[in-house]
């Protein structure tokens, strides 16, 4: 496995606890009313893409500069579709707590989307360096 993705799943992990607990201390305070039993499964599904989508880009990144940005592109816009569907799936079959589940979906995404574009201009500066 390449140290880089080592890196990735390591920080990604604690993230993910990081989230983890302060959810966890949020839903038993502030947000009772908003807890969701989908947080930890949707934490988790979204680490685990993330995780596949970006050892597809480390590995794209080896490839043609040119061609670089339109992968990046195109995994992005898979993975929003994917998340995409996993809303639609979700609001279809439990529409009482949407409101809750797209709170914790958004929040959650936008930290993943973050520490994956931080990792992978990280990784892009490291291999461009050399």
């Amino acid at each position: 496995m390449n140290n880089h993705l080592k890196k990735f799943i390591i920080r990604g992990i604690i993230i993910s606890l990081i989230l983890s607990i302060a959810g966890f201390f949020l839903f038993i305070t502030i947000l009772k009313e908003y807890f969701s039993f989908s947080f930890p499964v949707l934490l988790l599904v979204i680490f685990l893409i993330n995780v596949l989508f970006h050892r597809y880009l480390i590995r794209s990144a080896g490839g043609s500069n040119r061609k670089f940005p339109i992968k990046f592109l195109s995994a992005t816009g898979i993975k929003m579709g994917l998340y995409l569907i996993l809303i639609i799936l979700f609001v279809v079959f439990d529409r009482e707590n949407a409101v809750p589940f797209l709170f914790v979906f958004m929040t959650i995404y936008v930290v993943f989307t973050i520490f994956e574009v931080v990792s992978v201009l990280d990784y892009l500066k490291i291999t461009r360096d050399k």
